[in-house]
């Protein structure tokens, strides 16, 4: 299987959705014929720490989303405070990130050289992806993080005690 990974945040090096992503993408060459499109800023940790089979290519959208990184650290006072802002100013990067991606792969898309588009960062279901659409092979999105409210239309899917957890959480 022939696999197009998108994780912006891709960095064996950074706690949390970052190293997680690099985990699992880096575990899924073992299983597929992997390319990899992250962001420009995570080209050297993931040279040092090597890709085994897979391939990546890196997109560089800093000029936009590093002037809004410097500006969500300034409006939150630091960098270990109040992640909702950063996550907020983060989102115009995330599209660029993905509107650069969609067209760099655009005519791999066409041409179905990929079975399979796998999106595993942001890792929220509530950040729209500009490539699913414009797909022609199947598009997979997830993991997606936990602690957010169950989106309205998929309620028959959630088992007993998932429905009672989001049921209290959302109350």
């Amino acid at each position: 299987m022939r696999v197009l990974i998108l994780a912006e945040d891709c960095n064996p090096e950074w706690p949390a959705t970052p190293s997680f992503a690099f985990c699992l993408s880096r575990a899924i060459t073992k299983l597929a014929d992997v390319m990899l499109a992250t962001q420009i800023r995570n080209r050297q940790s993931i040279e040092r720490a090597g890709f085994g089979n897979g391939k990546v290519v890196y997109i560089n959208t800093e000029k936009i989303a590093r002037p809004l990184w410097k500006m969500g650290v300034f409006l939150r006072g630091g960098v270990d405070v109040h992640w909702g802002t950063q996550a907020i100013l983060n989102y115009p990067g995330s599209l660029a990130f993905e509107w650069y991606a969609r067209r760099h792969f655009q005519q791999d898309l066409q041409n179905k050289r990929y079975d399979l588009v796998h999106r595993l960062t942001p890792v929220s279901n509530r950040q729209p992806s500009l490539i699913a659409k414009s797909c022609s092979v199947p598009f997979l999105l997830g993991p997606i993080n936990g602690s957010l409210p169950w989106p309205t239309g998929f309620p028959g899917k959630l088992t007993k005690n998932e429905a009672f957890a989001m049921k209290w959480w959302n109350a």
